[in-house]
């Protein structure tokens, strides 16, 4: 790239991405009197805000510390969100006008709309002047001297400094994904790479049978993920709450939040299961003795008839089939160590995790680009003048607003230092 003809702002900056973090970079960038061009591949600002929280953005979270993110740098990550957490996520969106509401410390704006913080964003990149340049993807960066070239299919940019906010490849369908995405771009100017993986999403599980017959049941319960390790299968997370089952395994909260360590585990060829407790408030020892007493109660009762109002019956007939009893048996017939392994199977079902749902059906990806190539003010130890934010860094939370909790925060910080002198 040619800087032939070019003429130079001394603050000028680029930030590439109108997500989260790049609307948020571009505000306080612009804020400090920066001139700021905001490049998005995308016809909108800001889309993947309208779908966070279904719909209503999950902003942040009062009970907001690094336990509830993922990274190889966690020092890193306890030190960013100890500079902009929760309290500041509060003053500033509430300095934009946004009213809250709070759901057992889960914030959303009392609105109930995705859209008021995207657009709460958008109209403050105009207000201080941010030139948001909409469908341009960027194809290459390429830094000479103290100035950056960045080329986009319509126009090539040059500036003294630029902000990466590309996102992850997460939601998107593998048809609408960027030729040049920003891993490619950060690779590009010499970072590293911590591989990537699905994120808050479901699993596909070996026993197709059995969640083809219970596929669509909600249930609450507790899930372990295993993996193989030295000395067998040992718990690498766990999690409790409502679960989906689905047709071809498990979804829902809970599921999500352990889903990463399966995908890891998968992607290294060790073996991940999943083991599930469908009746957690019930020891195995007070489930067989409520078949034991309903049956003696009523010699009638089937064994499927005792879960009646205890467990969704669905779920009770395929745990019943999984271990061949006839669901009409009548429960006062049934021998006492099948009752106990039935137990058993409801407090421990266990299955082989064959995979992970894709890119496209995650909410974030697990990984991405190295943090320990970066200073505590999201600037490149690498490449000076160049900063990277949110998403595409190896950093991913849990559900509950810590993903976007990280967007603001590395958003606001890498706009707050980038140019300073």
């Amino acid at each position: 790239m040619s800087d032939k003809g070019k003429k130079f702002l001394k603050k000028s900056i680029i930030v590439v991405g109108a997500g989260a973090s790049g609307l948020v970079a571009a505000i306080e960038a612009a804020k400090r009197g920066i001139d700021v061009t905001l490049l998005e591949a995308d016809s909108q600002a800001g889309r993947k805000i309208y779908a966070t929280g279904n719909g209503r953005c999950n902003l942040t979270n009062k009970k907001m510390s690094e336990e509830y993110f993922r990274s190889r740098n966690m020092t890193f990550v306890k030190e960013i969100i100890g500079s902009f957490g929760y309290r500041e996520t509060i003053s500033y969106f509430g300095e934009l006008g946004l009213c809250f509401k709070d759901r057992d410390g889960y914030i959303y704006p009392r609105s109930g709309q995705a859209s008021s913080v995207a657009v709460a964003l958008y109209n403050e990149c105009l207000f201080y002047g941010v030139h948001i340049v909409l469908n341009s993807p960027v194809e290459a960066i390429e830094k000479k001297g103290n100035f950056f070239y960045v080329k986009t299919p319509h126009k090539e940019y040059s500036s003294k400094g630029i902000i990466l906010s590309c996102g992850s490849l997460a939601g998107i369908p593998k048809r609408k994904r960027l030729r040049i995405n920003g891993y490619d771009l950060a690779k590009s100017l010499g970072h590293g790479m911590i591989p990537i993986v699905s994120s808050l999403t479901g699993m596909k599980c070996e026993n197709k049978d059995f969640y083809k017959a219970v596929s669509g049941v909600r249930c609450d319960g507790q899930i372990w993920l295993l993996v193989e390790g030295g000395e067998g299968y040992e718990t690498a997370a766990w999690d409790e709450g409502e679960l989906q089952l689905t047709d071809y395994g498990v979804s829902g909260i809970p599921a999500f939040q352990v889903s990463a360590y399966g995908a890891y585990g998968i992607r290294e060829k060790k073996g991940v299961r999943l083991k599930i407790d469908f009746l957690s408030n019930m020891t195995p020892d007070s489930i067989f003795n409520m078949i034991k007493e309903k049956g003696k109660k009523n010699k009638n009762i089937t064994i499927l008839q005792c879960f009646i109002g205890v467990i969704n019956d669905k779920l009770a007939a395929a745990l019943i089939e999984e271990l061949h009893i006839p669901a009409d048996e009548k429960a006062c017939h049934i021998d006492d160590s099948l009752i106990k392994r039935l137990a058993a199977e409801i407090k421990s079902y266990t299955d082989n995790v064959t995979d992970v749902n894709d890119f496209a059906s995650a909410q974030v990806l697990a990984g991405g680009i190295r943090l320990d190539e970066f200073k505590s003010t999201m600037e490149s130890r690498l490449v000076p003048d160049l900063y990277m934010t949110g998403e595409m860094l190896d950093a991913d939370g849990m559900c509950g607003g810590y993903n976007l909790q990280w967007a603001w925060a590395t958003g606001y910080i890498a706009g707050n230092h980038i140019l300073r002198e």
